[in-house]
């Protein structure tokens, strides 16, 4: 039985591709360029999305810093990463369908673990009015291993009773698989163009939604075929 359920936040529970994820990269490439980079908001903003597509988010500033030939990638890398983390978000909301998917859960125990700045990641959750849903929540600095968490929050029931969901293969599916949970993929987002490093990235699952987590859960149980 699935006792314990570990979500993510980001294009998993809020569209965040959607709402924010295209004026935070404008926002982040405009302060590269004030840092030194030399080229225009939009071939900088394209060229950051182009990277965020591929490779894990913590590398997204470093790449773009390099591609375009700055004189000092790890400063103008900095300023990115400063602007695309740390903005201000004013309005925000999670999928229609994600309050009664939650409120149908809460007969487990629900937890949530997301990346980024903690005054950010805690605005978003306030905003989309989801903190109510979970027993537990934890930021993780960018680039964290989000595992220590996980396994702080499920170490009681057992990991093997516990199911990961989000959008990244290289962030909580593959720290889900590495401590023995269930884990499902949510193909959403800029996570969706991620292919699989390792055979710890490969999800026991993928759904488009979480509104598919209920019958993630149903299989499971029904006997699925369990952690790799």
């Amino acid at each position: 039985m699935i006792r314990a359920i570990v979500f993510d936040l980001d294009d998993t529970l809020i569209d965040t591709t959607g709402q924010l994820v295209v004026p935070a990269h404008q926002e982040a490439a405009a302060a590269m360029i004030a840092a030194g980079l030399e080229a225009s908001v939009q071939e900088v903003a394209e060229k950051r999305l182009d990277f965020a597509r591929a490779a894990p988010l913590e590398e997204v500033d470093l790449r773009t810093a390099a591609f375009f030939g700055a004189k000092d990638v790890a400063a103008v890398a900095a300023a990115g990463h400063t602007a695309y983390f740390g903005r201000r978000v004013r309005s925000l909301s999670a999928w229609p369908f994600v309050a009664g998917v939650l409120e149908g859960l809460s007969d487990r125990a629900l937890f949530l673990v997301t990346a980024g700045f903690e005054r950010t990641q805690r605005k978003k959750l306030e905003l989309a009015g989801l903190e109510r849903f979970f027993q537990g929540v934890e930021v993780v600095p960018v680039g964290g291993d989000k595992g220590v968490a996980m396994a702080r929050m499920c170490r009681d029931f057992g990991f093997d009773s516990c199911l990961a969901v989000g959008d990244r293969i290289d962030g909580e599916i593959e720290a889900g698989r590495r401590l023995g949970m269930w884990t499902a993929r949510v193909a959403a987002g800029e996570g969706q163009y991620a292919s699989p490093q390792n055979e710890w990235q490969r999800p026991h699952y993928t759904i488009p939604s979480v509104e598919a987590v209920p019958s993630v859960i149903e299989d499971i149980e029904a006997g699925g075929e369990g952690p790799g």
